[in-house]
């Protein structure tokens, strides 16, 4: 739980990305929120965010999200990301900053925040979908693909930083969501295939380690939809992360009516793992095979062929009104 942990850094006032390694202790160091506690730290830090260990967590002054394949703190003017060694990691936080830049009425005041802590900064890199046509990260090669759009990336308006965080967190997330989705379907459409070919029992065998996979990944989904209903359904959690209003008014509760952006980006993200939750049921077009049967059980589907070809496809080769 306290091993060091690679983290990107984004700030509202800074022009670039910084790179550090960070322990528990350090992560809490670095938000400065007293509601924060070191458990909740470890709700990020204890192990990659999988099944139902996905969480969104509002603190007076941060909010801690793991989702998919995601995990960071936001405050009010800083981001910082975890599992930083990943590509998709400094994708999403170079679309953060995109988002911010674009949302400001002018050029951030130049800052280095690498050197705050004595970390290098990044160097900024090619936008996401160019960087895939070259095979960098964010490309094919490697796996990861460009992050969308988010609701709030186009917009020029001045959103708060955490709300443009969120967002593009929000989106990756989905964007990792759909990556996982389509690459199952390419593996369930080449065991189809190989199938209709040879139907041998080495096929045969390809179908539990899909199956085991497809319904992970359904469990991810529903996970990641339970979740953002669950904020949803709390107008006053959603007025809390105006994090930028709470700073501005200490001790002061947000109005309900703060929530209503925070609903759009929420709503949104929601209608994605929901149309992805739908995908994953024409995924599993394999279900046909081992629906019926256990892992320990699927030799019975060639006996029963088997029954069934002596049953009637022999039968044929009788003689009407003789015995062979």
């Amino acid at each position: 739980r306290f091993a060091a942990q690679d983290v990107v850094e984004i700030g509202a006032r800074r022009s670039g990305l910084a790179r550090s390694v960070c322990s528990d202790a350090d992560l809490l160091a670095k938000i400065r929120d007293p509601s924060v506690q070191l458990r909740d730290i470890g709700l990020l830090t204890a192990g990659r965010a999988r099944g139902g260990d996905l969480a969104f967590v509002v603190r007076r002054e941060t909010m801690l999200l793991k989702l998919f394949e995601v995990k960071a703190l936001v405050t009010s003017d800083t981001c910082l990301l975890l599992d930083g060694g990943r590509p998709h990691v400094e994708e999403v936080a170079l679309a953060i900053q995109r988002s911010v830049l674009r949302g400001t009425s002018g050029p951030p005041p130049p800052r280095d925040g690498a050197a705050d802590r004595g970390a290098p900064a990044l160097p900024q890199s090619a936008p996401p979908r160019e960087a895939a046509a070259a095979g960098g990260p964010g490309g094919a090669v490697d796996g990861a693909s460009a992050p969308s759009a988010g609701v709030l990336a186009s917009s020029a308006r001045e959103e708060p930083f955490e709300l443009r965080a969120v967002d593009a967190l929000m989106a990756m997330s989905i964007e990792r969501l759909y990556h996982s989705t389509g690459q199952l379907g390419i593996l369930v459409d080449v065991v189809l295939r190989d199938l209709e070919d040879d139907p041998d029992q080495e096929g045969l065998r390809k179908i539990i380690p899909l199956k085991q996979r497809v319904e992970s990944l359904r469990q991810q989904a529903r996970a990641m939809d339970a979740l953002v209903t669950k904020v949803l359904d709390d107008d006053e959690e959603m007025a809390a992360m105006n994090l930028t209003w709470v700073r501005d008014h200490r001790g002061q509760t947000p109005p309900l009516g703060l929530h209503v952006e925070v609903e759009a980006v929420l709503e949104s993200a929601r209608r994605e793992v929901q149309t992805i939750r739908r995908e994953l049921h024409t995924v599993d077009a394999l279900s046909f095979l081992h629906g019926e049967y256990e892992p320990r059980c699927f030799w019975w589907e060639l006996a029963n062929a088997l029954h069934k070809l002596m049953v009637v496809g022999f039968a044929t080769l009788i003689y009407p009104g003789t015995m062979t």
